[in-house]
């Protein structure tokens, strides 16, 4: 099961991944949002400067808001969330709760 809690509050954006689905370099779900995780991570390291450090099914940071950050926050919680209708089994969302 992947976890993944997205939330805004007033400053910044906090994004948290834990766990992996099906057999660890075989689960097209989580190839799938491992893409969108590193693609978001790389872009806020890219563009904003942030230091976000993930690691092998982890990832956990809090990026202050910007107008480049609040793009792709909204992109990450659009691409996670249609991910999740598909494989509902396998992904706990939870988005600004």
């Amino acid at each position: 099961m992947i976890i993944l809690t997205l939330n805004e509050f007033e400053n910044y954006y906090y994004v948290k991944a834990v766990g992996h689905s099906g057999n660890k370099n075989e689960s097209i779900i989580c190839a799938s949002i491992s893409v969108l995780l590193e693609t978001w991570r790389l872009t806020e390291i890219s563009l904003e400067k942030q230091s976000i450090i993930s690691s092998d099914g982890f990832l956990e940071a809090k990026v202050p808001k910007t107008a480049i950050s609040q793009i792709l926050f909204v992109q990450l919680c659009i691409g996670l969330s249609a991910i999740q209708k598909q494989y509902p089994s396998d992904i706990s969302l939870n988005i600004g709760g």
